[in-house]
């Protein structure tokens, strides 16, 4: 009976010791050995010798796999709207109980100091616009217009004699009108373009900076709620604004996002022995599975050299 079963046994244990061998030298060794000066075959491993070449192979499986189509559809999904809907949602909920002010809220975006420039600059900016517009001639000429059309009908109500219908009725009235008339537009045209120039500039910067400094002390709760019409119109321009975004932009981030060459440097960032785990965690079954097999074979082996 033993001369039966001792050749099976032996097969079985050579079939699975070979391939339980030949699966660990995929992994092992992980440098090469040398015996005087000769490199000993099948060192390093499989895996360690071709390290480089598994990392561009997986790096170009990932550009293969990786659509525009499918990261399109993925972006543009319903679940991804609804997600990002329901985060404008939820922020502005949180928005109508803040009791910051709009420059407080502002800051956990940008630097205080940043801040502060961006506002000195933004009231300089429309100061500088108003004043460009306040010195325009035609402006000028137009202010001056007014003013005299209103001292004008000021004058022609004056009875600056107190005469009443007499000095209607002789003119007397008039001429004195006509002459204060022509006396004021005279000081009035030679005077208004120096009076704007001179003091318009403060005036304008003062007006600029009282205005942007109110409106930054506004509390972004009173906006929120104030503005709940332009709030739900701006909610629905960012989703809007991020479909086009996803649609135009995402084609050129792909193409200048080189894929496969950011999954082969992943890859070989990852030490052997981590290659290795991930390897081992995959088909860790179907390469115990080998071993069975190879100890199958082995056995069968050993049946065949009985009857031969």
């Amino acid at each position: 009976m033993f001369e039966y079963i001792f050749p099976i046994v032996v097969g079985a244990l050579i079939g699975w010791i070979t391939n339980k061998v030949a699966i660990k030298m995929i992994f092992r060794p992980l440098r090469a050995h040398y015996i005087f000066g000769h490199r000993i075959p099948f060192t390093p491993g499989i895996i360690p010798k071709g390290h480089d070449r598994i990392a561009r192979s997986i790096g170009n499986i990932g550009e293969n796999l990786v659509k525009i189509e499918s990261i399109k559809a993925t972006l543009l999904s319903d679940n991804i709207i609804g997600r990002i809907s329901a985060y404008i949602d939820d922020f502005i909920l949180r928005q109508t109980k803040n009791g910051e002010t709009l420059k407080e809220f502002i800051s956990h975006a940008v630097p205080a100091d940043v801040l502060d420039e961006l506002l000195v600059n933004a009231k300089e900016d429309a100061s500088a616009e108003l004043n460009k517009m306040l010195n325009n001639s035609e402006f000028i000429n137009t202010v001056a217009d007014k003013i005299i059309e209103h001292v004008e009908l000021k004058i022609n109500s004056m009875d600056i004699l107190g005469l009443g219908v007499f000095a209607s009725l002789t003119g007397l009235q008039r001429k004195i009108n006509s002459y204060l008339r022509d006396g004021i537009r005279k000081v009035l045209r030679d005077n208004i373009r120096s009076i704007i120039e001179n003091n318009a500039e403060g005036i304008v910067y003062g007006i600029c900076n009282k205005g942007i400094n109110k409106v930054m002390s506004i509390p972004v709760s009173s906006i929120v709620k104030d503005q709940k019409v332009s709030i739900d119109a701006l909610k629905e321009y960012l989703i809007s604004g991020y479909k086009k975004g996803v649609d135009k932009y995402l084609p050129r981030i792909v193409e200048n996002i080189n894929i496969s060459k950011i999954v082969e440097n992943s890859v070989l960032e990852l030490d052997v022995l981590e290659v290795e785990k991930l390897l081992l965690d995959v088909i860790s079954n179907e390469l115990r599975w080998i071993e069975i097999f190879g100890a199958l074979l082995g056995a069968l082996i050993g049946v065949l050299n009985i009857f031969v």
